[in-house]
């Protein structure tokens, strides 16, 4: 079960980097939550006990830009930059996001289990 664990994390933390860079070097809004909402519901369904960590998966969403891009997030707003009311935003969003495919995961999981005992995840 412990490897399963260490599985699971590096497949987050390859998720993560994967979505970052997606992030980066894409204009298309609607593929980043897409992918956003199938790698928590990914994590949720196989490790259902960390579903709140799993919600945070959009969070890199945002922190890729603060990473790569420092001098893309002032504090008042211009042409072309976004402020941090923008990025906090975006944060929120892509976190609900990740809440909403974490649930569908935990959720799917628990309705695909024979009924009976629950086994602790």
């Amino acid at each position: 079960m412990k490897s399963l664990k260490i599985h699971v994390l590096a497949l987050f933390v390859v998720m993560v980097l994967f979505l970052g860079r997606f992030e980066l070097h894409s204009d298309d809004a609607g593929m980043v939550v897409f992918f956003t909402l199938l790698f928590a519901f990914v994590l949720a369904y196989l490790q259902p006990a960390w579903a709140r960590l799993w919600a945070l998966v959009g969070l890199c969403v945002p922190l890729a830009h603060i990473v790569i891009r420092p001098g893309l997030v002032v504090v008042e707003p211009q042409p072309a930059h976004l402020s941090t009311v923008d990025f906090a935003l975006i944060a929120i969003l892509m976190v609900a996001v990740g809440s909403t495919g974490s649930f569908l995961g935990t959720r799917i999981r628990r309705a695909m289990l024979p009924p009976g005992p629950r086994p602790a995840a």
